[in-house]
């Protein structure tokens, strides 16, 4: 296997086993929940139950082939242990450079290696080639082993239901079938349409059936065995008749599906056999009651039909008629069902006590994902990341999260575990920055160097996801840069057909990936470069432009909704706006009054977009939602101002000046409708001056980078609880 295809499994395989991992204990914990429920409860209904068990299969499987996840926000907020700083040697601060619009600023996570005023010398020429796989290492043999167990098993139980499937067409097929005897038919009939059926459903008699079944999605039939009248009485041959049709009625050869697809994915899996059987053994109960209804017979002469073929009186002709195939417990079961099931078959209000439960069932069978609730809001509405009329001031706890042994680190993502990601100095010397992972916790809370692909020098990592996948650029000139995806090791991201380079800067929960491809090194004239999504299989899609010949993505959220910027018009001064883009269609979000130019930096699940657009007096940053574009205003004595990332809860974290004379910056949170200066949130003793926010999760904890002691450093701020300034 090829070094290309080593990655794309081991992509693939990643994928899968984080899905397999989290369908598996939330699928276990559902089930877990509808055991109890079907034990505390023993008077649920069988319908009831029957959906419960079926829901629980079905999370299993969405569980498993759902990319994305929906957040529950039910965690308190924490406060990670502060870090001590690391020494580092003195030298000049460095800054993130940007990339300016043609009629306006607008920041770029671009290159972190570059000191403040150093042009970059290299030539263009002596860009590398696309780094060859050399980075990727063979997949890890537990993980080969386990797919190959998992593979087998799967094609395992395809082969057997193939087999059971050629069986009874075999059966069918035989000599000796013939529709069912008159009696028996008309019968059928008569139950079909008192059932509510819109058809009647054919009886046939095959020699090689031992047991009547029901099989055929589109046109259900019922097969009986030869005979089938002459050794029941007229009682129960409706009863057995009864109980096949209640199948058709509730659908069960189309809902079957589920819980069999859920026992061949998940046969590793213990919980899923007690949910199959225990599906089973419902939906048994449930065509009793049908059957009950349909012939007007009393409990007692259905549940002495049942002990019957159990002990064998009909010749064990019938033994699995009627589902009498999951043992004696399931049999006792039904049985103890049918004292009660005339009190059941009375109630009107049947309906609404199983819309409850089932209710339930289907709001968790969507993939979710823990997080933090929405800050806390006091009496007048203030949350815990603004400044209020009252007097109530945020405070946070800041860490210092160091270098790599250089004099600067920028951070530009953090994720619900508190996992910050950004790039650092290795050394003094400039052009030296790497990308790194910063974790709290590891027993020693330093970053983490990822590296550069094979033939590069320098890397910035822009985003990390809440399973750990983290995105990078590699390069030596900030013009060429190549992408890869880090969890443990790193694997290249291939560029679309047509371009040479590639920048990841955006990543999702479900493993989707968007940046920016380009043909060359230059990022103005006859470049063409295009927005791109990267799957969580490695394939790539060109999402476009809105007219240009430019486009670039910056963030996507769980719901696939990618926001960037992207050129309105092909000439030589060309005007770039803001775009959403979802199901395929690229959106131009526009730009403020008197505006030319935006950006969009960031989304967060609710679709809420925040970036940055030209205005009548200086850059502002902006939200969009609902098709409304709102300046987001700056601080007192500055004008512009710059929205980098927001989170779920509608915090927004960017930058803005500080006066508008210097053009220095500040680290600023915008919520409910105010902007506030971080560094007002801080001891006045901490000696940092807060410069850029670049990030928020939905804890509310904030990372981006600041100068202390003359040096640039990264940041992580923690909200603690409020307090009143006296």
């Amino acid at each position: 296997m090829g070094n290309g295809a080593v990655d794309l499994a081991a992509g693939m395989s990643a994928v899968w086993a984080g899905n397999a991992w989290r369908a598996c204990w939330q699928g276990g914990l559902f089930l877990l929940v509808v055991w109890l429920a079907c034990r505390l409860l023993p008077r649920l209904p069988a319908a009831g139950r029957v959906w419960l068990w079926w829901l629980a299969c079905l999370k299993l499987l969405v569980g498993l082939f759902c990319l994305s996840s929906v957040p529950l926000p039910v965690l308190p907020a924490s406060r990670p242990a502060p870090v001590a700083p690391r020494d580092a040697k003195p030298a000049a601060a460095l800054r993130p450079p940007t990339r300016i619009l043609p009629a306006g600023p607008a920041p770029d996570t671009g290159s972190a290696g570059q000191a403040p005023g150093q042009e970059n010398t290299e030539s263009p020429r002596a860009a590398p080639a696309p780094p060859p796989h050399g980075t990727s290492r063979p997949l890890p043999a537990p993980a080969v082993l386990f797919g190959v167990v998992w593979l087998a098993g799967c094609a395992g139980f395809l082969v057997l239901g193939f087999r059971h499937a050629l069986a009874l067409r075999r059966l069918l097929k035989g000599g000796g079938v013939r529709p069912g005897a008159a009696p028996v038919q008309a019968e059928a009939d008569r139950l079909a349409r008192h059932m509510g059926l819109r058809r009647a459903v054919p009886v046939i008699e095959a020699p090689g059936a031992s047991v009547p079944f029901v099989l055929g999605l589109l046109r259900p039939r019922i097969v009986v065995p030869e005979g089938f009248a002459d050794t029941l009485s007229d009682e129960q041959m409706r009863m057995v008749l009864a109980h096949e049709l209640a199948h058709v009625r509730r659908g069960d050869l189309w809902l079957g599906f589920v819980p069999a697809c859920a026992q061949t994915l998940f046969f590793f899996f213990p919980p899923v056999w007690l949910a199959c059987r225990e599906y089973a053994a419902a939906r048994e109960e449930a065509c009793d009651v049908l059957a009950l209804r349909a012939t007007g017979g009393s409990a007692a002469g259905y549940g002495r039909l049942l002990l019957l073929m159990v002990a064998g009186d009909l010749q064990g002709r019938h033994r699995a008629a009627l589902g009498l195939t999951s043992g004696f417990a399931a049999l006792r079961q039904r049985l103890s069902a049918l004292k009660h099931a005339p009190d059941a078959l009375s109630q009107r209000s049947a309906a609404r006590v199983l819309a409850v439960p089932v209710a339930l069932g289907l709001l968790f069978v969507v993939p979710w994902r823990l997080t933090t609730a929405a800050p806390a809001r006091n009496a007048s509405g203030t949350s815990a990341g603004a400044r209020s009329e009252n007097g109530l001031q945020p405070r946070y706890a800041l860490t210092e999260l160091g270098t790599l042994g250089g004099n600067y680190s920028h951070a530009y993502a953090i994720n619900e575990s508190g996992q910050v990601v950004g790039a650092a100095s290795l050394d003094d010397r400039a052009g030296r920055g790497r990308a790194f992972l910063w974790d709290p916790w590891r027993e020693e809370k330093v970053m983490r160097d990822l590296g550069a692909l094979a033939g590069t020098r320098r890397s910035l990592a822009s985003g990390i996801n809440n399973r750990g996948q983290i995105i990078a650029a590699s390069y030596n000139s900030t013009r060429y840069p190549h992408s890869f995806l880090w969890k443990e090791r790193r694997r290249y991201l291939e560029t679309p057909p047509g371009f040479r380079f590639s920048r990841a800067v955006g990543i999702n929960d479900g493993g989707q990936i968007v940046g920016v491809a380009q043909t060359g090194g230059y990022d103005r004239g006859a470049l063409e470069a295009r927005a791109v999504l990267w799957t969580a299989a490695g394939k790539t899609r060109d999402l476009g432009t809105l007219g240009g010949r430019y486009s670039h993505a910056y963030a996507v959220n769980d719901r696939g909704q990618v926001v960037g910027k992207a050129d309105v018009s092909a000439d030589e001064a060309p005007r770039t706006h803001a775009f959403l883009w979802e199901q395929g269609a690229m959106r131009d979000l526009g730009v403020l009054p008197g505006g030319r130019n935006s950006l969009a930096h960031a989304v967060n699940d609710r679709g809420q977009v925040v970036g940055v657009s030209d205005s009548a007096d200086a850059p502002r940053a902006f939200v969009w939602e609902a098709g409304v574009m709102r300046d987001l205003g700056a601080l007192p004595g500055g004008a512009a101002s710059q929205a980098y990332a927001i989170n779920n809860a509608g915090q927004i974290v960017g930058s803005a000046e500080a006066d508008a004379v210097s053009g220095s910056t500040r680290a600023v949170l915008w919520a409910d409708g105010t902007v506030l200066d971080l560094n007002t949130c801080l001891p006045p003793d901490s000696g940092w001056v807060l410069t850029e926010a670049r990030g928020i999760n939905d804890r509310g904890q904030i990372v981006g980078q600041g100068i202390k002691d003359g040096r640039q450093r990264a940041f992580l701020l923690t909200p603690t609880p409020l307090v009143t300034q006296r």
